[in-house]
């Protein structure tokens, strides 16, 4: 059970760390120039990246429980689905859908984070939720 728990804090920990940081580098790599860090850039990726990321230090002293394990899953839907729906809140948030930043930073990052979380409901529907050695 414990070895369940912390491959789904890695997973989530991956996706949030792949949400923040892959778009510079791939920007670097085909532009030749980071990313502007404005606050479109924060709230489209740092802020979702977090929303992961901060239920991971609530669980390292209360173990699992189903408001923590629904927060990492809602983080993992918003990682995912954020391009379609963020040009709404903010029209500076426009990526290709097709891109490849897109893809890695969103796309498969939202995927990471969610199976994470539902790593982490299957090991509370288990019924085993000690918290997380550390």
């Amino acid at each position: 059970m414990l070895r369940v728990k912390r491959w789904s804090s890695v997973l989530i920990a991956l996706g949030a760390l792949l949400t923040a940081f892959v778009l510079g580098p791939v920007m670097l790599i085909e532009a030749g120039s980071l990313p502007t860090l404005d606050s479109s850039y924060i709230l489209m990726m740092w802020v979702p990246a977090g929303l992961a990321v901060v239920p991971l230090f609530y669980q390292r002293s209360r173990g699992l429980d189903l408001p923590g394990v629904v927060v990492v899953l809602l983080a993992g839907v918003v990682i995912s689905t954020i391009p379609f729906w963020g040009p709404n809140l903010d029209p500076a948030m426009k990526m290709p859908l097709d891109w490849i930043g897109t893809i890695l930073a969103h796309y498969v990052a939202g995927s990471i984070v969610l199976l994470g979380g539902v790593l982490q409901l299957r090991a509370l529907a288990s019924g085993r939720s000690e918290p997380l050695p550390g």
